[in-house]
């Protein structure tokens, strides 16, 4: 999963952030990396039974960053596309919170996350302590 390094991607990192949510409609746990401004970057891959499973998940995806391998896929929506990031093994780790219209779009945001990620990781997980939100 290519990405772009930047000067500006260790103070981006910073920035983000880790919550874990309880979905209303399976009752399952999924994460999700946003930005300070709210922008959500990237969901769980999959749902987890309980919180500590949900943690678990997030920190194997800290953990894999650098081994991530990025794919875009087109949906089954007229125009749609989205992105997952899966282990070299194919576990699908974290995944687009939501669809592009474009694939070069979509593709943009894989980078984009996993250069965020990389830095986040790089960077000491500035912030995360791994709490509930």
């Amino acid at each position: 999963m290519g990405g772009r390094s930047g000067g500006r991607q260790g103070a981006t990192a910073a920035v983000l952030r880790c919550q874990i949510d309880r979905s209303g409609d399976d009752g399952g746990y999924y994460w999700r990396l946003s930005t300070q401004n709210g922008r959500v970057v990237a969901i769980s891959g999959e749902c987890f039974d309980d919180y500590g499973g949900c943690l678990a998940g997030f920190e194997e995806t800290c953990r894999s960053a650098a081994a991530l391998v990025g794919t875009v896929r087109h949906t089954e929506a007229p125009s749609g596309w989205t992105w997952q990031a899966r282990t070299p093994d194919g576990r699908r780790l974290a995944r687009s919170a939501r669809t592009y219209e474009r694939h070069a779009t979509c593709q943009s945001a894989a980078e984009r996350f996993h250069s965020l990620l990389t830095a986040f990781v790089a960077a000491g997980r500035p912030g995360w302590q791994g709490a509930r939100s």
